[in-house]
């Protein structure tokens, strides 16, 4: 082997213990460098995760919150817009008690007092009074938003205030079956629009 030669093969010998000097640095630097960067997409992946987790939840916290607070107002909503027509309903109830009361004696000629007449165009008054409020318990109806309970509360306020303005104190034995039915009607509306009301609140 001449020296040409033998120069050849000691610098493929150097070639070769370069090359796997080479990939020893490649497997020594490589591998850790391969570990932390999986830990570095495992953890942005897990953090990713979290973020959309707590976001979700945050969601489900915010819906559950405004449905909460929407409940707790219909709630009172619908406890006000009852108590306000049981006020209406015992001044319906008052006024015509004292009318039948006044057509009945009328009927048995037996004297109505003057002061049972004045507390008759008394409480003729306070209905009065109570069908004007009547339109702010429309509004609170309205704020609802439950058609039916609008509906049934229509009936209800159109036959008060037909029975308002057609049975005034005045009114006489004449007209007795006819606000015998009126009544009938008022308390068939009134029975309905209170279940509708407490199926409403109880829903919430």
């Amino acid at each position: 082997m001449n020296e040409s030669e033998i120069t050849i093969k000691l610098a493929e010998v150097a070639l070769s213990k370069a090359r796997a000097d080479l990939l020893d640095d490649i497997v020594k630097i490589g591998i850790p460098s391969l570990i932390a960067f999986a830990g570095i997409v495992s953890t942005f992946l897990l953090t990713k995760s979290n973020q959309e987790k707590d976001l979700s939840i945050q969601e489900i916290n915010n819906t559950h919150d405004l449905n909460k607070e929407k409940n707790i107002r219909t709630g009172e909503l619908i406890k006000n817009i009852s108590l306000r027509l049981m006020e209406l309903h015992a001044n319906t109830i008052k006024y015509t008690s004292l009318l039948f009361a006044k057509i009945d004696m009328e009927k048995s000629s037996i004297p109505f007092s003057a002061n049972s007449r004045q507390e008759l165009s008394d409480n003729y008054q306070v209905l009065l009074g109570s069908l004007h409020d009547t339109f702010e318990i429309e509004a609170q109806i309205y704020l609802l938003g439950i058609k039916d309970i609008e509906l049934e509360f229509a009936k209800y306020q159109l036959y008060i205030t037909n029975m308002h303005a057609n049975f005034s104190p005045s009114t006489g034995a004449e007209k007795a079956d006819e606000l015998i039915n009126i009544q009938e009607k008022i308390r068939e509306f009134r029975e309905s629009l209170f279940k509708s009301l407490s199926e409403a609140y109880l829903v919430v």
